[in-house]
């Protein structure tokens, strides 16, 4: 060492406090944002499913809505049914179950829509049920039904009833009487002649059926909506408009001019003058007369109000009532009040 000079130690050097913790700091760094990554893919394919659950769970919520919709529509009485209902890959089945019998001709069914939709291996199914009423296909137990006595000891002609199911599909396509009438009334119809299956029968058992028609909210205007209400509205023309429907408020007489097709519901006494011709049913609330002739192809019945000592009075003319089943089917379906579905009744079967 040089004169002069001093020794000086050198301390070894020290690597700083945080040195190595970079790299683990940069790995874990992108395991973090790997794992974000990760969870963002996750999150966005879980929505991709979600959303795609909801499109085809919503589909099939539409498509049950639309079967019990349609089952409203096409339901029937007393024994609805409907088949499947294809959309493309997509069904849809609508049952009927009766829970309740208001009437010998008024039901409660509870309806259920069952739409699956098929979106490859994978099935979407939605429910929906509400309960539905349903009135009964009118039922006519004779050509000529009446709920107080029928007078025509002094009429000529037919009463003919149904002694074999013809040909016409309709659910009044049985054997039907000439004549119905109560046990308790008086039917006195002298030469005229009466046929049918049988000739005459006791209407105790068809009473309920008869006021399947639900009279009272007919005539009363709570039930189908008429074509007229005669004499205050023209008389409808049922040669191009099909089967018609007419209400007679008041004690009225229908001449040859008002003849048709359809159905008649008089509210009170109704009469049928010289020539009057229809085809279809003619209902009176009270008593039927007839002034003359008269030709029904179809049914009629008389006394439906109740309280009508004499419901029918055949006169002294020529009287041809005869069973026309097509005609009363006809014109049963001009005044049948659809299938409702009752209030509040609506819900989700999970």
């Amino acid at each position: 060492m040089p004169p002069g000079t001093r020794a000086v130690a050198v301390q070894p050097s020290r690597p700083p406090a945080d040195a190595g913790f970079a790299l683990p700091a940069t790995i874990m760094t992108l395991t973090l944002l790997s794992l974000l990554a990760a969870g963002g893919l996750l999150m966005a394919w879980t929505e991709l499913l979600s959303a795609r659950a909801f499109r085809h769970s919503g589909r099939a919520h539409g498509l049950a809505e639309a079967g019990l919709a349609t089952a409203i529509a096409r339901a029937r009485g007393p024994s609805p049914s409907i088949g499947p209902i294809g959309f493309g890959p997509d069904t849809v089945r609508v049952s009927f179950t009766q829970i309740g019998l208001l009437s010998k001709s008024e039901r409660l069914f509870e309806v259920r829509s069952e739409a699956t939709v098929a979106v490859g291996a994978d099935r979407f199914v939605r429910t929906v049920a509400e309960v539905l009423w349903i009135a009964d296909p009118l039922s006519v137990p004779a050509a000529l039904s009446a709920q107080g006595n029928v007078a025509g000891s002094a009429a000529s002609g037919s009463v003919s009833g149904l002694s074999a199911t013809p040909t016409c599909l309709s659910p009044h396509a049985s054997p039907v009487a000439g004549i119905a009438a109560r046990p308790a009334d008086s039917v006195n119809v002298g030469s005229l002649t009466v046929t049918g299956s049988p000739a005459g029968t006791n209407l105790s058992d068809a009473l309920a059926r008869v006021a399947g028609l639900r009279w009272e909210r007919l005539v009363g205007g709570r039930g189908a909506r008429p074509d007229a209400t005669w004499p205050d509205e023209p008389w409808p023309d049922s040669d191009s408009s099909g089967p018609v429907f007419v209400i007679v408020p008041a004690p009225d007489t229908l001449t040859s001019s008002e003849s048709g097709y359809g159905v008649i519901a008089g509210a009170a006494d109704l009469t049928l003058g010289h020539g009057f011709t229809w085809d279809g049913l003619v209902l009176a609330g009270q008593t039927l007369h007839l002034l003359g002739n008269a030709t029904v192809s179809g049914a009629v019945m008389a006394g439906l109000g109740g309280g009508a000592a004499l419901a029918a009075d055949l006169g002294t003319g020529q009287v041809s009532f005869s069973f026309d089943p097509c005609a009363v089917a006809r014109s049963a379906e001009r005044i049948a009040e659809p299938p409702a579905p009752v209030p509040g009744t609506w819900r989700e079967v999970w």
